[in-house]
């Protein structure tokens, strides 16, 4: 989950209740997505959740080394890889369980009154670039100053 998400936590505990009473099933739960490059299928990363079936699958697996962006795209593709390699992908079958958007929302929430933002559209790129470079170049100068002193033995 996302630090940026919002969660309806009567919705979340009954995702998750019925995951746990189906756990015996290689369910994956959240916000699909579809790369039509490799035909797999994988969750979005605000929140997103798989069976201990799924997890000892993918447990069983040799993991590669994250060779993209997006760690929920790459868990996604190894977990179908995975799978599909597990005797011979004949009995291994994902069952997708798509979230309610309504109940799980990201970065932004507007209604009752109430307007939040989080993660990093929080700030206007206008408002937040100057101080964002005066920060980096206060970080710079303590690095500096630090790595310019010496430290001498007792």
């Amino acid at each position: 989950m996302d630090f940026d998400a919002y969660l309806d936590k009567k919705y979340v505990r009954n995702v998750l209740k019925f995951m746990i009473d189906n756990s015996e099933k290689r369910i994956y739960y959240g916000n699909p997505y579809m790369k039509k490059d490799n035909n797999v299928v994988f969750m979005g990363g605000n929140f997103y959740a798989f069976t201990q079936t799924l997890l000892n699958d993918y447990c069983t697996c040799k993991i590669p080394k994250i060779d993209m962006d997006y760690e929920d795209e790459w868990f996604g593709n190894v977990l179908s890889v995975c799978t599909k390699r597990l005797d011979g992908g004949n009995d291994k079958e994902i069952k997708f369980m798509y979230n309610d958007m309504s109940k799980i929302l990201h970065r932004e929430y507007t209604g009752k009154g109430v307007e939040l933002r989080l993660g990093r559209l929080v700030y206007d790129k206008e408002d937040f670039l100057p101080q964002y470079e005066e920060m980096l170049r206060k970080v710079a100068l303590k690095s500096a100053a630090a790595a310019a002193l010496e430290l001498t033995p007792n």
